[in-house]
């Protein structure tokens, strides 16, 4: 036998060991591998985890707690408005001839008081005077009444002393000349000796900023008085929900701002229930401003508050509870907010007042004390 035909007869040996051997080194892998698998599956029915049981543990409810604060709990409002004009009223004025307007002395924006000169109209000049003002005549030296004395009380109103006797005197008609002198030329020397209603007219209510005024050479009329005036200033007026308006009160401070500026300001009236289309039940809340010629009537408003600032005491919104009996907090009892486990923390029940709320806090009257522990869940 050559070298080359000895060479072949071992190589195909080698080559016949290995196709026999693989198969064996395979097997033998498999079937550590399944007896691997056995033996964990059987240690895990042997040893089961300890502790509690999952189910159990999620029906445990750990109790959390939160302590009593002193703190400031502000509802601050923020609110839109509508500016709107004040009411407006006319002076009414009388004359014994033509009702024609010779001489107008106000313009829109001037502000009257009791005894100043309106105009002229006809032959006879008008002063507006406080009232009531029951002028049903012309007033002669010695008449007496109702009606003279209303107008000395509005004569010293104005400024123009006189003694109130409810009778034309001397020093009554003094006054009246006083008042004409203060405003007229061409009084006569011997001052004023009657007293003409057709010169007084009565000053409404209110604030007395003038609104409008006739021109000269109109008639004057109910429908076109001499003057009208602003019996109220411009204010703010807001349709404010339910939830809110009922947290609100008369005199509550509040700021104004408008297109002109900020101006502060008072809640004045809050009207009754009513149907807002937008906001459901609502209420119509006015404010008032410190300064009103910074509001523009027609104008759009933002209402804005920083609510109640005073410290109170105050728990977590979660910690209040109600039920039949009322508004209450579960406080700790006997150190109990260091209980854990499955038994249950020992409270106590204390009836609260909720005075606002704000911030995930609720300000409350109770009989509690801050630092005592109360119950969140």
């Amino acid at each position: 036998m050559t070298t080359h035909t000895k060479n072949q007869s071992q190589n195909s040996g080698h080559r016949f060991s290995e196709r026999i051997a693989r198969p064996r080194v395979l097997l033998l892998l498999a079937i550590l591998a399944i007896g691997s698998l056995m033996l964990s599956f059987y240690l895990g029915t042997r040893y089961a985890a300890t502790g509690p049981d999952p189910a159990v543990q999620a029906k445990t409810v750990i109790p959390v707690w939160a302590k009593v604060e002193e703190r400031t709990v502000s509802e601050g409002l923020a609110i839109a408005g509508t500016t709107k004009a004040g009411e407006t009223a006319p002076i009414s004025a009388r004359t014994n001839g033509e009702p024609v307007l010779v001489y107008q002395n106000q313009k829109p924006g001037n502000v009257l008081k009791a005894g100043d000169f309106i105009g002229i109209i006809g032959a006879d000049p008008v002063f507006v005077l406080d009232g009531p003002l029951p002028l049903y005549r012309d007033l002669n030296l010695g008449d007496n009444g109702d009606d003279v004395l209303a107008f000395q009380k509005a004569l010293n109103s104005a400024g123009y002393s006189t003694e109130q006797s409810g009778t034309v005197t001397e020093d009554t008609l003094d006054a009246v000349t006083r008042l004409h002198r203060a405003h007229l030329t061409g009084v006569p020397s011997e001052g004023v000796t009657s007293i003409a209603r057709s010169n007084y007219a009565i000053l409404p209510g209110g604030s007395h900023t003038v609104t409008a005024v006739a021109a000269v050479g109109q008639l004057i009329s109910d429908g076109n008085p001499i003057a009208s005036v602003e019996t109220s200033e411009p204010y703010v007026e807001s349709s404010v929900e339910l939830a809110v308006a009922n947290k609100l009160k008369v005199g509550d401070r509040v700021s104004l701002r408008t297109s002109t500026g900020s101006v502060e300001g008072t809640i004045t009236s809050i009207g009754e229930l009513q149907n807002d289309p937008s906001k459901g039940a609502a209420k119509s809340v006015r404010f008032s401003a410190d300064d009103p010629s910074k509001l523009t009537p027609g104008q759009s408003a933002s209402i804005t508050s920083k609510g109640n600032t005073s410290t109170t005491l105050a728990v977590p919104t979660t910690a209040v509870r109600q039920d039949s009996q009322g508004t209450y907090v579960l406080v700790e009892k006997g150190g109990s907010s260091t209980a854990t486990g499955k038994d249950a923390p020992a409270t106590e029940r204390v009836n609260v007042e909720v005075l606002r709320t704000a911030g995930g806090y609720a300000a409350i009257n109770a009989n509690l004390s801050a630092g005592q522990k109360v119950l969140v869940s």
